[in-house]
């Protein structure tokens, strides 16, 4: 074979190389790991045939459903898909998709991400604060709130970081939940936080100006106390949301 021949030959083998390589990539745009890690879940509670706007990260248009939900899993603010099928239109949401939300628009399809620790389909994975959870439509006092969280194998709500409460107060906003309790309490009057279900020391605190008043038996956050702590009676009623913290 010619000098020109190899080169020419070189330069096909190197294209051909170079397309399987893009098409590769394509096909995979994330690790396997990262999808053995976290599922998709069609959220069937979610009313079909309706555009939701709200909470977008972003929007992708001519996308395969594979790489839209590739797409989420690799995005650590993305929990929620939405794909319509026909006009090949991808939608990563920052929040568990609601079925009261959107306008009606045939075509559109919803999902969530599951992790191996989460039980039913009532939880969602949130990457940030890694936890699943459940949020009840109920307001309760602390107690039957407890009570309900435990029916899931789950447990109240427990803020121990700076990144957990900011996570969790956008939570509430975004949800119009006013206030939510916490599984956690105080040991004696003056005593250290207490984790309800552990027994374990809560090193992290939000309190509200004059808070706490000792005494109360109940812990939660409210958007009155402009989201910072406040201990109260056994009555009072709040939101309630219920995690999972990965084994």
């Amino acid at each position: 074979m010619s000098i020109a021949g190899k080169c020419y030959g070189n330069s096909f083998t190197s294209l051909a190389i170079a397309i399987l390589i893009i098409f590769q990539i394509n096909l995979c745009p994330v690790d396997a790991d990262s999808m053995k890690m976290a599922t998709f879940t069609s959220l069937k509670s979610v009313i079909a045939n309706r555009r939701i706007d709200t909470d977008l990260v972003v929007e992708k248009m001519n996308y395969r459903k594979l790489n839209c939900m590739s797409d989420c899993l690799t995005d650590v603010n993305c929990e929620s898909v939405g794909y319509h099928s026909n006009q090949k239109r991808c939608r990563l949401y920052r929040v568990l998709i609601s079925g009261s939300d959107g306008v009606p628009e045939n075509g559109w399809k919803y999902f969530s991400i599951r992790e191996d620790f989460c039980p039913t389909e009532n939880f969602t994975h949130n990457r940030i604060a890694d936890v699943c959870y459940a949020i009840s439509p109920e307001r309760k006092p602390c107690g039957e709130a407890a009570t309900i969280c435990s029916s899931l194998s789950a447990r109240l709500l427990v803020v121990d970081s700076q990144m957990k409460q900011d996570w969790a107060r956008d939570l509430c906003v975004r949800q119009n939940i006013e206030g939510v309790h916490f599984d956690v309490y105080f040991e004696r009057e003056g005593s250290a936080l207490k984790l309800g279900s552990s027994g374990m020391d809560l090193t992290y605190t939000n309190w509200a100006i004059g808070q706490p008043d000792y005494g109360q038996p109940c812990i939660g956050m409210e958007a009155w106390h402009e989201w910072r702590w406040h201990d109260y009676v056994r009555s009072l009623e709040a939101g309630i949301i219920c995690e999972i913290r990965r084994p």
